[in-house]
């Protein structure tokens, strides 16, 4: 029994120690991947800083290697309460992960900062502004396309950022897919008309 006890505890121990939490980043544009150029990368840290200089906002950026078993969204949630990013007593804080090893993308937004970038909207930023660029693998226009959204959206009234995040919501449609008018007519006549 004590031999079953003791491989079951080193077998725990293994699996929960492959799994480290990055140390937190000392720029506001980290690169460990080598995808994104030296001035490219400064410049986007520089556009990071003079955001958080403007409004007290941190925007992280984080690319790395995807180092473990967990699930994108436990991971990243994980590194995301121990780095802490935002000012202390505000929780606004904005961190883009990017895993290009494992083409994995996410969000984490600090409590205060959701009625800005609310998860429809992140998720928007990712399949409009980023994922198309990566796809064509023009790494720095993806990230330029997203920083610049983020940025543009944070910069808007707060009752415009309200509107137009309500807007993103009601055409949501519970999961259901939007048509344009055009495809909802070609398809009643495929369902009348089959031939």
């Amino acid at each position: 029994m004590k031999k079953l006890l003791l491989i079951l505890s080193l077998f725990i121990a293994g699996v929960c120690g492959a799994e480290t939490i990055p140390s937190v980043p000392t720029k506001y544009f980290t690169d460990n991947s080598g995808l994104i150029a030296a001035p490219d990368a400064a410049r986007f840290n520089e556009r990071l800083a003079a955001l958080e200089k403007q409004t007290t906002i941190q925007f992280v950026v984080y690319v790395s290697k995807f180092d473990t078993d967990s699930s994108i969204e436990d991971y990243c949630n994980r590194i995301a309460k121990e780095w802490k990013v935002g000012q202390k007593d505000k929780d606004n804080g904005i961190i883009l992960f990017w895993f290009p090893d494992k083409k994995k993308l996410r969000f984490e937004i600090g409590y205060r900062m959701e009625s800005y970038i609310p998860d429809v909207l992140d998720k928007r930023i990712l399949d409009n502004q980023i994922i198309p660029e990566f796809k064509k693998k023009n790494y720095v226009a993806g990230l330029d396309a997203g920083i610049n959204k983020v940025i543009e959206t944070l910069n808007k009234e707060p009752a415009q950022v309200e509107q137009e995040n309500a807007k993103l919501k009601e055409n949501k449609f519970n999961g259901w897919k939007i048509c344009a008018p055009n495809q909802l007519e070609n398809s009643i006549q495929l369902l009348l008309n089959p031939n």
